[in-house]
């Protein structure tokens, strides 16, 4: 048995020897460039595009032998901005052993260093990764049957690609975006059989390192349509995953089953892109499923030569679970059940999501409840808990919460939102109603919070809530009692008693400061917008009487006033 397993041994290793000499004396044989001459040749005729190699042309002969070929150069399309589509400070092409000695060159990987690539479509959205023949290039354009097929007749089995540039320039708009990449490799066993991919660079400032499959190359060069995609990996250090089903009709690119996460955050279902020309791409989501509700709407990209890219979004989201938010957030448990709804109508422009924000301008309502609250909502640390604790010192007491709604509206112009009492909310004990502005172009906030006790609850005056200012960064701003407006209410309520006023007007001064008659915050922070109501706030007039539930809080308020007065 020995015997044997030496004997195949070393026969298999007398192949591998006469396989090296042979393919060596092949390769000694040939002349590089003249066995490159008709690959070069090859490869135009089947693209359109002339190949031109400056550099040196070496072979390496081993298990698998290379040819490596330096300053490479691929013609761009007649009709492109760039003049080469494709440089390379080197590429080096890897073959199979066997079929050199009859001098057929099978290829099994192509890498390539430092490579600038240039992708751009002209105005009518037609590629210049779109090869044809020398004719085509010249004028027509190449149908799907035969692009497919120039794509697989120069396929490899692996592609490599380390330390490269990709530019894309959108041919209607002028706008170029860059894309690092660091390190790509793109595998498949041919050009119909899905394609594994792994991508490590930056999409312009953004780091990008995704991995998964991809559907063939010669599905989507021949436009076979539904074309897979499933990726993983990160997006700006952030873990993210994407998955779908893609589909192109005319302008109209559909992404079908369409599976997308970032973070905490993920949605399913559907979104059709059409190209309204003129720089305008619309997204059209039909629907989303996300957080246990739906979001539709549509955002509409428009972008043209020397403008900013604009932005305009009218979207609706409904019905989504408050629980399953705070879980994202980072603050699971503090929301023990509840809905939210919200609509946002707002146009914007510039590169990205920052320049967003601080030049949008338009409409955001949300509306939430009735739900509970556990504990600190947020966290005992967290702004909001911050907030209540001034608000109303007995929260920590209680285990839970019941708030009845919470109203945000907020109307926004060239990025800072002004807060006239338009936001609001409603527990069974307070009521708060919040006014002042938000700064989204340096993302801070000055905010005064004032009480409103509910009606038909006990009061202890020692406990009675005083105006707190939330002020400073998004991130963390501060939280304490405004002092200013705090002595102002105070004064009034000792004017009043000075001047001999009743004690129940004395707690309607408390009650509702102003005269404002501010007793359903939700419903005056939903007022001015054609909205349904806050839910839990419609029908508090009818369960507790205006003038009797008022009147008999304002006497409770006075009596206990009227004490520390002496009265």
């Amino acid at each position: 048995m020995k015997r044997s397993a030496l004997i195949i041994l070393g026969t298999a290793g007398a192949l591998v020897v006469l396989v090296l000499v042979a393919a060596a004396i092949a390769v000694a044989t040939i002349d590089p460039r003249t066995l490159m001459a008709p690959v070069l040749a090859r490869i135009q005729a089947m693209t359109g595009r002339a190949v031109t190699v400056e550099g040196p042309i070496r072979f390496h002969v081993s298990l698998t032998p290379s040819i490596s070929l330096d300053n490479v150069a691929v013609a761009n399309a007649p009709w492109g901005k760039a003049k080469q589509m494709l440089t390379a400070g080197s590429i080096e092409a890897r073959f199979a052993l066997l079929p050199l000695i009859h001098r057929r060159f099978d290829i099994v990987e192509v890498a390539l260093s430092h490579p600038m690539i240039a992708l751009e479509t002209d105005a009518s959205g037609r590629g210049n990764w779109q090869f044809g023949s020398t004719a085509a290039a010249s004028g027509a354009v190449a149908g799907p049957a035969a692009a497919a097929s120039a794509a697989t007749a120069i396929g490899v089995s692996n592609v490599v690609i380390d330390d490269g540039e990709v530019s894309y320039r959108d041919g209607t708009t002028g706008n170029v975006t860059a894309i690092g990449i660091d390190h790509l490799a793109l595998h498949s066993a041919n050009a119909d059989t899905p394609v594994a991919v792994d991508f490590r660079g930056k999409v312009g400032d953004v780091p990008v390192a995704l991995n998964g499959d991809l559907g063939p190359l010669s599905a989507w060069v021949g436009a076979r349509w539904p074309y897979a995609v499933a990726l993983d990996g990160s997006v700006g250090g952030t873990p993210t995953h994407v998955k779908s089903k893609l589909t192109r009709t005319g302008a109209a690119t559909t992404f079908d089953e369409l599976d997308v996460g970032w973070s905490s955050l993920a949605a399913n279902g559907k979104i059709v892109a059409n190209d309204l020309g003129h720089g305008v791409t619309r997204l059209s989501l039909a629907p989303l499923h996300t957080f246990g509700g739906t979001l539709t709407g549509t955002v509409e990209l428009t972008s043209v030569p020397g403008a900013p890219l604009r932005l305009a979004l009218a979207l609706s989201a409904q019905d989504l679970d408050l629980p399953a938010i705070a879980r994202a957030a980072g603050a699971a448990d503090s929301i023990r059940s509840g809905r939210l709804r919200v609509t946002a109508e707002l146009t914007s422009r510039g590169p990205g999501p920052e320049e967003w924000a601080r030049n949008m301008s338009g409409n955001v309502l949300a509306v939430a409840g009735p739900t509970t609250l556990a504990g600190a909502a947020g966290g005992s640390g967290s702004t909001l808990s911050r907030v209540a604790g001034l608000l109303d010192p007995t929260l920590a007491s209680r285990g839970t919460t019941e708030l009845r709604c919470a109203v945000v509206r907020l109307p926004i112009a060239d990025g800072v939102a002004q807060v006239d009492r338009s936001i609001g909310a409603e527990t069974n004990a307070l009521g708060v109603l919040a006014s002042g502005r938000i700064d989204f172009r340096n993302r801070t906030l000055d905010l005064s919070v004032q009480p409103r006790l509910q009606r038909g609850i006990s009061v202890d005056v020692s406990k009675i809530a005083r105006l707190v200012r939330v002020r400073g960064p998004f991130a963390h701003p501060t939280v304490g009692v405004d002092a200013a407006a705090t002595a102002e209410t105070i004064a009034g309520i000792g004017a009043l008693a000075a001047t001999g006023g009743g004690l129940a007007v004395l707690g309607g001064a408390l009650l509702a400061p102003g005269g404002s008659g501010d007793d359903a915050p939700c419903a005056t922070a939903m007022s001015g917008a054609n909205h349904v109501p806050a839910p839990g706030s419609a029908q508090r007039t009818a369960e507790h009487g205006t003038d009797q539930g008022g009147s008999a809080v304002a006497r409770d308020l006075g009596k206990a006033l009227g004490k520390l007065f002496g009265r």
